[in-house]
């Protein structure tokens, strides 16, 4: 007789394609300048880096004043 143990998957992963199971968070941050490569730096509380980080953007930066506040989904 087999045991339950011996009918467990060892799988630990999640399937890449398995859905979220929460929406994605939205944080106020603020747009702090543009990186060597063009991409907006940002930062926002609770920043693990401690240091403004490169963003993906949706749109262009050039003319946001430093400082200024943006929305920023994680």
């Amino acid at each position: 007789m087999s045991s339950l143990k011996d009918k467990r998957s060892s799988r630990t992963e999640v399937p890449a394609s398995a859905p979220s199971e929460r929406p994605a968070e939205v944080v106020i941050g603020r747009f702090v300048g543009l990186g060597d490569d063009g991409a907006p730096l940002v930062d926002f509380p609770g920043n693990p880096a401690g240091a403004p980080r490169p963003a993906l953007a949706t749109a262009r930066y050039d003319d946001v004043a430093t400082g200024g506040s943006v929305a920023l989904m994680f």
